[in-house]
């Protein structure tokens, strides 16, 4: 690995990171961003392949260890005030994709001038943010020929101090569902309840319900979380509304414990509506899967990054957060890490999918060389 070259790619990796900073876009749909990014592939020689809604590029032969980056911003508006902050309004990269995306640019130029010794297929993939896009990538054939692949995530981790990196064995990131409940009644005057069948009564006590489930339903000893996070009802203070919205999120690392949130959530709004005599409708989201590492992929990465004198942390639980890089390491054998990208000098410390969040971009350096590292060890040991 030619560590000098690597660092003197860093200055372009960080005008890719922030011109697509600027360019935020959602779901599935890319246009500017599959734009610029085959754009700057094709000026480095390369030969760019649409594969469902994303992109793939070869770099050699295969077999290929494949490596990872997701494009997609998030639905919200940009706090920062940055020379180079989001020009679409209510989008935002606040989860570090532009990041990811800027280091695959970064090893597709340093790849393309370095050969590596076995093939290396970069993924550009869409939709992470809940759209299921590495599937559709899986779908259009994104791991044929693939061996091994490889992902990593930037951000504010404090689990490894600044510039080291965090990963587990196995299970590492919770699965990731959501629900939506309606509690539908019938609207009235406030001075008079009697008249109608209020929805915000029920929607209060399925909330505090949702609470009580994980303290007293869930081994205590089993990482699980649910979550409310939307409750919207009513419009003024002497109405009463005739609906109350509800969604949240339910993260666990275990399939039983899954499958008995999605029936016993049903069955706490159903108890509540009937209580209450108003009608309900209640949906639960089968979204991300738990995200595995495989062992051996693990240690070959502590051994490398230790190598390199980067700080590394393997973790005894897992994150509760989730990723759907799981459905590539559900078909190939690989790993995921995290970057701590934070800089408390810099005042960088804000989380992911903070309006505020932003990265050390110093420290976009680290990614890059673990994955040329990480090829290049894979090659040896063939």
């Amino acid at each position: 690995m030619k560590m000098e070259e690597i660092k003197k790619l860093l200055p372009r990796v960080i005008e890719h990171r922030r011109e697509l900073h600027k360019i935020p876009e959602l779901g599935l749909d890319l246009p500017k961003t599959i734009e610029y990014v085959e754009r700057h592939l094709k000026d480095l020689g390369l030969s760019p392949k649409r594969v469902g809604k994303g992109i793939t590029c070869d770099i050699g032969n295969p077999p290929f260890v494949a490596i990872r980056a997701d494009m997609d911003a998030l639905p919200m508006e940009e706090k920062n005030d940055l020379p180079y902050k989001s020009t679409h309004p209510g989008k935002m990269h606040a989860c570090g994709h532009d990041a990811h995306t800027a280091v695959l640019l970064g090893l597709a130029e340093y790849f393309s001038k370095n050969s590596p010794q076995v093939g290396v297929r970069l993924i550009f993939q869409a939709g992470e943010e809940g759209y299921f896009g590495a599937v559709e990538m899986i779908k259009a054939g994104a791991l044929e020929n693939v061996e091994l692949i490889l992902g990593q995530h930037v951000g504010n981790q404090a689990e490894a101090p600044e510039g080291g990196i965090i990963t587990k064995k196995g299970v590492f990131m919770a699965s990731a569902d959501a629900f939506d409940v309606k509690f539908k009644g019938k609207g009235g005057h406030g001075s008079a309840p009697h008249e109608a069948r209020d929805p915000i009564a029920p929607a209060a006590q399925f909330v505090t319900s949702v609470y009580s489930f994980r303290s007293r339903e869930i081994n205590q000893t089993h990482p699980f979380v649910t979550t409310i996070t939307k409750l919207v009802s009513g419009t003024t203070f002497n109405v009463i509304p005739d609906i109350a919205e509800i969604a949240g999120t339910v993260r666990t690392i275990s399939e039983e414990d899954r499958k008995k949130a999605a029936r016993r959530l049903e069955e706490m709004a159903k108890g509540v509506a009937e209580a209450n005599d108003i009608e309900f409708e209640f949906v639960y989201h089968w979204m991300y899967r738990t995200l595995v590492n495989t062992d051996w992929v693990v240690d070959m990465l502590v051994e490398v990054v230790s190598k390199m004198g980067i700080p590394i942390v393997q973790l005894d639980t897992p994150i509760m957060g989730g990723e759907d890089f799981s459905y590539y390491l559900e078909k190939v054998p690989g790993v995921f890490f995290f970057t701590n990208t934070a800089n408390l000098e810099k005042g960088i410390v804000q989380p992911n999918h903070s309006p505020y969040f932003n990265i050390d971009e110093e420290k976009l350096w680290v990614p890059m060389a673990v994955f040329v590292k990480m090829v290049e060890e894979y090659a040896s040991k063939k």
